[in-house]
């Protein structure tokens, strides 16, 4: 095992010198439901948090920087062509006692071209939006 550690350093030493100390980070997982809140950077290696514990479901590792709305013609969400929703909703309602309140409805879908989408519509407003693309 401390073979493996130490190869690992030198690969994260290696890109470092590179790319830039910026460009190579490491992430670690919080423990809060919304998307944008459950994990921050860290030092490459130095994760250990709650691991293995959050997120709570399947979720993608690319999330946009700000979910995008998305058309909707007869009730159907539209990205590059209509939706088909896979699963069943994940429902996230979290975060009121910080003030950035949220209440979504999330799903896997896909769109005409076979990409994997991370949706969500916000029950309230029944609108539709963008929030990740899985790989």
């Amino acid at each position: 095992e401390r073979a493996g550690a130490e190869t690992v350093i030198q690969l994260i030493e290696r890109l470092r010198a590179r790319l830039g100390e910026e460009a190579v980070q490491g992430f670690d997982t919080l423990p809060d439901h919304r998307p944008e809140r459950a994990w921050q950077s860290c030092e490459p290696g130095k994760e250990g948090g709650e691991r293995g514990a959050w997120p709570p479901s399947a979720r993608p590792l690319w999330l946009l920087p700000a979910p995008r709305s998305l058309a909707e013609v007869a009730e159907v969400p539209h990205y590059e062509g209509p939706l088909t929703l896979l699963t069943t909703p994940e429902r996230i309602e979290s975060g009121w006692w910080d003030g950035h309140d949220v209440t979504r409805e999330y799903f896997v879908a896909c769109n005409p071209a076979q990409s994997l989408l991370w949706i969500y519509r916000e029950p309230r407003r029944g609108r539709w939006y963008l929030h990740g693309f899985f790989s």
